[in-house]
């Protein structure tokens, strides 16, 4: 019921069911019976098996379309399937049910979930490639909503989303975008120290950056982390080329010529040179689009957003900022203070070492070399560990546990994650480890923290103390040991919702 909604939300590719019961019909054959009419379990199964299956019957023409037919030989009531005619080997029939009994039951469980200790059935949801996280988690959310009103009696809780995360990176580039852009305007303020040659300069932030998105609707990307990233990381690149031309312009003016005459020199004198670092920019992160493998997935839309950005702030500087500036500037007297500590300290190296050029290089190439050689001492890895809030803990028991063992190991790993004051919630996929290796020895815990302000210790760290804290446990045989791993949590299973009911598994299935 649950299920079947939830996959009729747009965006959602499968929705997979954790925990709970599987519907069985078991038929118990009494073996004096068969033996009386000369029949074996084998021959009845074949039977069973040949006269209960749904099969594609062909095709058909209805107007001027094409209709696939399937043959519907399944049995669709229990009562039918007990009035199944069995033939037998000396002629005559015999009813399935005068040869045993047919019961709806329910399989052996291989699986279970748990929620906090408590038992439900869990649902994992999968988004559509090319889907939303954030627009299908509220469709899914509106059709849940909609659920918990048309039956009371079934209680639906939101365990485990990987939203509330991309949703906390939206706002954060958001936010850094914001200040990366003001903190670019007020370091061009108190360098240029005129409040028209720094309006004219920040004028080139919207005019490289909107363009841009539409640059990336044409090239079919969309707004996530690695735009972001390009985005925020190329806000304080937008403004160099402005910055270049309103100084050229500023320096013209000061010799006494008129704002108009000064931006059409400075403009002409220095356009070589801005072409040059836009286009030497350009270069550089471009290639980073066309990499192969996975790195180059990643590096896709950050290079070409990148590139994408200077160009335009390049168009802005060369036809934008000259024009601003000589309608736009005033000129008034400027007298240049005598130079002070620090720019005296800067005259002397450079003094230095241009009589000292030989060592200058030296030193420039024992710089480069200690460079390259401290890559060696950075920690290496695919992805950086992100604080997520949220862990992945794998368990594997020795072979030969059963299930009900299983369920009393993860029982006591929860009830001594729930005594920690970080942990929110703790949800229980046993029987398997995603993404779907199915075994009664193996579980894995999805653990939830606090948010950070309110939690002792970075959660990422202290999962997997945590995890090293509860590796002892009683096990089954002699030279038997229970293993467990921390996963990164971008390697869990899909975000499951909880459905617990207030009635037993099978009467709610079967209502």
């Amino acid at each position: 019921m649950v299920k079947r909604a939830l996959q009729g939300v747009r965006g959602v590719a499968q929705v997979e069911r954790i925990g709970g019961v599987e519907r069985e019909i078991l038929v118990s054959l009494d073996p004096d019976k068969l033996q009386a009419v000369g029949l074996t379990a084998v021959n009845v199964s074949q039977i069973l098996r040949g006269t209960n299956v749904d099969v594609a019957g062909g095709r058909a023409e209805i107007g001027k379309n094409d209709q696939a037919i399937r043959t519907l030989a399944g049995a669709k009531t229990l009562n039918e399937l007990a009035g199944t005619m069995i033939p037998l080997f000396g002629g005559g029939e015999i009813r399935l049910d005068d040869l045993g009994t047919v019961t709806d039951t329910i399989a052996d469980r291989r699986t279970f979930a748990r929620f906090n200790g408590e038992p439900v059935v869990a649902l994992g949801i999968k988004r559509s490639k090319g889907a939303s996280d954030v627009v299908v988690a509220a469709a899914v959310q509106k059709r849940i909503d909609a659920l918990k009103v048309a039956y009371p009696d079934v209680d639906l809780k939101l365990i485990d989303t990987s939203v509330e995360f991309t949703k906390g990176n939206y706002e954060a580039a958001i936010s850094t975008l914001f200040e990366g852009a003001i903190l670019a305007v007020i370091i061009v303020l108190l360098f240029l120290r005129d409040i028209r040659a720094t309006i004219i300069a920040a004028v080139s932030l919207p005019l490289s950056i909107f363009p841009a998105f539409w640059a990336m609707d044409l090239l079919g990307f969309s707004l996530n982390l690695v735009s972001f990233l390009a985005i925020t990381l190329s806000t304080g690149i937008l403004v160099d080329d402005a910055i270049v031309e309103i100084e050229n312009i500023v320096r013209h003016m000061r010799m006494g010529k008129t704002p108009y005459r000064a931006a059409l020199e400075a403009a002409d004198e220095i356009g070589l040179a801005v072409i040059a670092i836009s286009l030497t920019i350009i270069a550089i992160f471009a290639p980073a689009s066309f990499m192969s493998g996975i790195a180059g997935q990643f590096f896709k839309q950050f290079g070409i957003t990148v590139s994408v950005q200077v160009f335009f702030s390049l168009l802005a500087a060369r036809f934008v900022t000259p024009m601003l500036a000589a309608y736009f500037l005033k000129h008034h007297d400027h007298d240049d203070p005598p130079p002070g500590r620090i720019l005296r300290t800067y005259h002397s190296l450079v003094t230095w070492s241009v009589k000292h050029h030989y060592i200058t290089v030296l030193l420039g190439f024992a710089v480069f070399a200690a460079s390259i050689w401290s890559i060696t001492l950075l920690p290496q890895g695919f992805l950086p560990a992100q604080d997520t809030a949220r862990s992945l803990l794998a368990m594997e028991l020795p072979p030969g546990s059963q299930l009900a063992y299983t369920e009393k190991v993860t029982e006591e790993i929860v009830a001594r994650l729930r005594k920690r004051p970080e942990v929110r919630s703790v949800f229980v996929d046993g029987g398997r480890v995603p993404p779907g290796i199915q075994e009664v020895r193996r579980a894995a815990l999805i653990i939830n923290y606090t948010p950070r302000p309110t939690a002792g210790s970075p959660s990422a760290s202290w999962s997997c103390r945590s995890a090293r804290s509860s590796t002892t446990f009683p096990t089954s045989g002699s030279g038997s040991s229970t293993r467990m791993a921390c996963v990164p949590s971008r390697w869990s299973s899909p975000a499951p919702t909880a459905i617990s009911s207030t009635t037993s598994p099978a009467s709610w299935r079967r209502r």
